[in-house]
């Protein structure tokens, strides 16, 4: 970074991640150890949520590497990811900055560092994200997925896909003191409702073009995406929709991904790395160009 400013940038930060049944002990244990090689400068704090009953080789693991932890809370069963993180944010220290992270990524060396100055330089920002590398350990490929950066692209591509990959982000401590948790009423799609609703209360959202965090997609991947969620997904984004930008066109976005979502994993998996989806972008970019202020909370944001 060419700008400096006075804030610190080497005081503790805080990262939540959650683990539970279903996670593998190498995957964790890779996660964790990108974690620990961090080249950020300041105390790196990790907020352990171990949601309902482990296997013992990642129970054994952790009692292990229990000075690695600066926090673990345990749900005596599977409670969910946004109730495990608002019990995480609940018994926070003095951190400012608070980390997302899932139990098998892998974090750039670089990446803590390079969201801290980032937010140091541009203190009107709640919220920094970044670019993912999707790899496939089975497949032996990868892709890297850019999300839009300035504020107000973010807010017109909140409606026809995530603006911010969740497990890149970086918050302010302020973030939770406007919204006060993770929705916990949705099953799924719970960052896109923290989005909407931190929009909704004033907050300002960017992300980096760099990659942050990479991120596996399993041979499950696609078929994990079953029906419950497809509909939760139609339903939230056409609720998002509504708020943003009442009864408008963006409503081919949320029943285009339910269409895909319902056909077989093979054709869902060639169509999500397909140009389709860049050039409904494209087309979306250049409207919005042209539309500027249409958004109800774009808008206001300007």
């Amino acid at each position: 970074m060419n700008k400096q400013t006075d804030c610190a940038v080497a005081e503790p930060v805080a990262v939540l991640i959650s683990v539970y049944a279903g996670d593998r002990l190498a995957w964790f244990a890779a996660a964790i150890e990108s974690i620990l090689k961090q080249d950020y400068r300041g105390e790196i704090r990790i907020y352990l949520g171990v949601d309902g009953p482990l296997g013992e080789d990642i129970e054994g693991w952790i009692a292990l590497q229990s000075a690695t932890f600066y926090r673990v809370v345990r749900n005596p069963c599977n409670l969910g990811l946004s109730k495990t993180l608002n019990r995480l944010l609940a018994v926070l220290a003095d951190e400012d900055y608070l980390f997302r992270m899932d139990a098998d990524d892998l974090c750039a060396p670089y990446r803590f560092s390079r969201q801290v100055e980032f937010l140091c330089v541009h203190p009107e920002v709640d919220v920094v994200g970044g670019a993912i590398w999707e790899f496939s350990d089975h497949a032996g490929v990868s892709w890297l997925r850019k999300y839009p950066t300035a504020h107000a692209t973010i807010c017109r591509h909140l409606v026809k896909a995530n603006p911010m990959a969740h497990v890149t982000v970086c918050f302010r401590r302020r973030f939770f003191f406007r919204i006060s948790a993770y929705p916990e009423r949705y099953r799924y799609n719970q960052d896109l409702a923290l989005w909407v609703e931190g929009l909704r209360r004033g907050v300002t959202l960017a992300n980096l073009s760099i990659p942050l965090v990479s991120v596996r997609t399993s041979e499950d991947f696609f078929r994990r995406r079953g029906y419950a969620r497809a509909v939760s997904e139609l339903h939230y984004y056409s609720m998002a929709i509504y708020d943003l930008y009442g009864f408008n066109w963006r409503i081919i976005f949320p029943l285009a991904r339910f269409f895909v979502r319902m056909l077989p994993s093979s054709f869902a998996q060639k169509i999500y790395h397909s140009r389709a989806r860049s050039w409904l972008r494209k087309v979306d970019d250049r409207i919005g160009t042209n539309r500027t202020g249409n958004s109800r909370i774009d808008g206001e944001q300007r």
